[in-house]
Order: C-alpha cells, then structure tokens, then sequence
C-alpha cells in the first residue's frame, strides 16, 4: 500500500485524494495483498485454521495492565460485573 500512495504523490500533481483516486488506489493494493497466501497464514498464524490451541499460551490470555494518566478524566467507564449462573456482563458506573 505505501509503495502505491507514493506512486500517486510522486506522480500526480494535484495531491487531493478523492474517493475515486482512494478506491483506484486500495483496489490496487487489495488485490496486490489478498492473496491466498496471505489469507492462508492469517487463519494459520493464531490457531484458527487447522485448529491450534496451542498457539495462543495462557500468558497471551491474562488481562492487560491499565494504563493511569495523572489528571486525565475518565467517562463511560465499563466495569465487569460477575452473576452467578451467567456469564460476566458489562456493566456503566
């Protein structure tokens, strides 16, 4: 894709991308990286297709570490709220 927006800037002298020059341009990329490979290794790669459990290790699984910025304002927190007999729903404070 950067190969082919660089082509357009260096050629084209009036740099406004347009929807029309955008499409010209990811049809051309698109059809420059779907290839079967490619889609192949993007089931491949996490487990998904042949199956793979083994891929994805416990440590992947733990919960990320919330990042604190001093003096930053938080809206619409989400916390998760645990019921017994039903799965883990979200939940506004």
């Amino acid at each position: 894709m950067d190969e082919l927006v660089l082509l357009f800037y260096n050629h084209i002298t009036d740099r406004t991308l347009t929807k029309q020059k955008f499409g010209k341009i990811f049809t051309e990329a698109r059809d420059k990286a779907a290839t079967t490979a490619n889609i192949k290794t993007g089931f491949r790669a996490p487990g998904i297709y042949p199956f793979n459990s083994s891929i994805i290790t416990d440590e992947l699984l733990l919960p990320s570490l919330v990042a604190k910025n001093k003096g930053a304002q938080v809206s619409n927190v989400v916390t998760l709220i645990e019921m017994p007999g039903h799965a883990v729903l979200p939940q506004k404070s």
